[in-house]
């Protein structure tokens, strides 16, 4: 059974998003929700369930509320926002299957609450993850999945 890591600050608009994700999904999937630390769980994170999904904000290019499937080596570059790096983290991961799921951020500027776009596309991820309609995932960069 897939194990969902709800990432992010929801007191800096869409920086939220992993955290509502998980919301959604919590009680349906297991859920852990470690904000803008997920280093501090790793021993949790090492007992989860495969796979792990990393669900967070990362600016890719796309429209506000889009989401997509990032290659592990690929999250680096997108995701500046916690103090240690995501190749870092899943290094203390080896021999699980990672995957990480970002969301297109609208703002990030300090205050509370997700934009309606990234609201939206939040709820369609978390239906999209509860059917099982893995296939529905697009990867960031590949055109011919």
């Amino acid at each position: 059974m897939t194990t969902i890591v709800a990432v992010g600050n929801p007191l800096r608009g869409d920086d939220g998003a992993g955290i509502y994700v998980g919301k959604l999904l919590e009680g349906k999937l297991p859920v852990i929700f470690v904000h803008t630390a997920p280093e501090n769980f790793v021993g949790v994170l090492r007992r989860a369930r495969d796979p792990v999904i990393f669900v967070d904000a990362a600016r890719m290019g796309l429209e506000p509320g889009e989401f997509a499937l990032v290659s592990p080596a690929e999250v680096d570059g997108i995701v500046q926002t916690h103090s240690v790096p995501f190749s870092v983290l899943t290094g203390y991961l080896e021999g699980k299957e990672v995957l990480f799921i970002g969301i297109e951020p609208a703002n990030t500027d300090l205050g509370e609450g997700l934009t309606p776009p990234v609201r939206e596309g939040c709820e369609r991820l978390a239906r999209i993850i509860l059917e099982g309609r893995w296939s529905d995932l697009k990867w960031l960069g590949r055109d011919d999945v």
